[in-house]
């Protein structure tokens, strides 16, 4: 295979971001979700399926992974975090075959590329031990197969796309959210197909497929409903529960000029609203059935999540529960990016230049290898771990000492005690509430409860501007 530039340039950029992706897996505490996850498997392989615990995973593939790993190297948080890493050569894989199947400039290729690889908020779920980022490769690769049966209409094809749907399901349930409007969509392509044979084969493979999900989903499904684990999503409204956390998610806590994430969350939508407006000069582009399907996606999801808010109760997604829309605005971002390049090539060369280069200052900008979006509050575990064991050397201080600390932050700290501190420190068990007369040494909280605990710790230590606090008693 001779390689152009192009598949350089991609090469390349996929070696890179995969190793900024294994270096944070690697220098990242473990968070609080992800230690709850490793408790989840000295479960039964039968019980991650059939959960008797009321909060039963919803992230089986990556579960059973994560036990596999554990079983094979041990509980380490680099082979934890193994599979997930690996998945992000999956997703690079994919992302970039699936520009050139849908695309045929190779800047807006470029753009699409580089508009989902310096995606912070989705690269963050290929460092840790959570199913979203093995989700979304594979959501990736099942729209490439999409797209190709779109091209030839051969049963394997559609066999590959739902089966690699059909994992990503199992890795994070939140695919649901765009397999169920697939699945129809799909099938009202096969109802108009006019060889019947080929329906007859086709209507078999996603019946199939979607029934054998359907048992895998129901008791675990039936368990999240039992233990109320949809309300801690939203309700409110789509635009203000999933839009608008998603846009702020996008920006990552960068600074912008000292705007609000409101005014931060309205440009960047107005921006991709102007990148997908452009697809009022669609009618040069070629295979345009094509697109009309692939586009047709982002709405049939929102619609779908709409529909089943209003008719069945289910919540709005959250962030993280509505990355599978991602790739869905990327595509229709592409598709506006190239009916503008056709319609007038400098219009459209504009365009995919100032995109790409605003994706990547951005990525250059907000990339933190210490932290994450979502668990940004356990960011400093090992700063205060490695602080503690001063202070106990330091002062000669009798071991192990006592720490208390906020429920939040409780996971990731008796983690990383039990595998390096547990003969220095001495972890208070799990609480929701705050503690003010605790007769521990030390407090490790967050802004929200420093004040109460005051009068008996004094601030030892600040971290991250303020926002937490390792105090001393007095």
């Amino acid at each position: 295979m001779n390689l152009t530039n192009e598949h350089k340039f991609y090469i390349i950029l996929s070696a890179f971001l995969l190793i900024m992706v294994a270096k944070k897996a690697v220098q990242l505490p473990m968070s609080h979700d992800e230690v709850k996850t490793i408790d989840m498997t000295s479960r039964p392989i039968m019980e991650l399926f059939n959960y008797k615990d009321p909060i039963p995973s919803s992230q089986i593939l990556n579960t059973l992974m994560l036990k596999a790993m554990i079983n094979f190297f041990g509980d380490h948080p680099s082979s934890n975090r193994l599979p997930n890493v690996l998945s992000f050569i999956l997703y690079a894989i994919f992302t970039i075959k699936l520009s050139f199947r849908l695309y045929s400039q190779s800047w807006v290729r470029m753009t699409f590329v580089l508009i989902l690889f310096t995606h912070l908020f989705a690269l963050d779920f290929f460092s840790v031990t959570q199913g979203y980022g093995m989700s979304l490769a594979l959501q990736m690769a099942s729209l490439y197969h999409m797209a190709t049966w779109l091209d030839n209409r051969k049963p394997s094809s559609l066999a590959w796309t739902l089966g690699f749907l059909f994992i990503g399901v199992i890795a994070s349930f939140t695919l649901l959210n765009f397999y169920l409007p697939m699945i129809g969509m799909i099938m009202l392509i096969i109802f108009l197909q006019p060889k019947v044979v080929e329906k007859s084969r086709q209507f078999s493979i996603v019946t199939g497929i979607s029934i054998f999900l359907g048992l895998i989903c129901f008791l675990p499904f039936k368990g999240m409903i039992a233990s109320s684990q949809l309300s801690y999503q939203g309700s409110n409204s789509f635009l203000q529960e999933t839009v608008k956390p998603m846009l702020i998610a996008t920006r990552f806590g960068a600074e912008y000029f000292g705007w609000t994430n409101e005014r931060v969350a309205t440009y960047l939508g107005i921006a991709i609203i102007v990148l997908i407006a452009g697809l009022v000069f669609h009618r040069k582009i070629h295979r345009r059935y094509i697109m009309y399907i692939m586009i047709s996606f982002l709405p049939l999801s929102i619609l779908y999540n709409l529909l089943q808010h209003y008719f069945f109760q289910v919540p709005f997604p959250n962030p993280r529960a509505a990355l599978c829309l991602l790739p869905l605005v990327a595509i229709c971002c592409g598709y506006g990016l190239l009916a503008m390049y056709q319609h007038k090539k400098t219009l459209g060369l504009a365009m995919c230049i100032a995109t790409s280069s605003l994706v990547i200052q951005h990525y250059v900008r907000a990339f933190n290898i210490k932290t994450t979006f979502e668990w940004y509050f356990d960011a400093n575990t090992f700063d205060v771990l490695h602080d503690l064991d001063e202070i106990i050397a330091q002062d000669n201080l009798p071991k192990p000492i006592k720490l208390n600390c906020h429920w939040i932050l409780q996971p990731s700290l008796a983690y990383h005690i039990k595998k390096k501190y547990a003969d220095k420190i001495t972890l208070v068990d799990f609480h929701n509430d705050i503690q003010p007369d605790s007769d521990a040494m030390f407090y490790y909280t967050q802004s929200d409860e420093m004040e109460r605990l005051l009068p008996r710790f004094n601030i030892y230590k600040e971290y991250n501007w303020r926002s937490r606090f390792l105090m001393r008693a007095k």
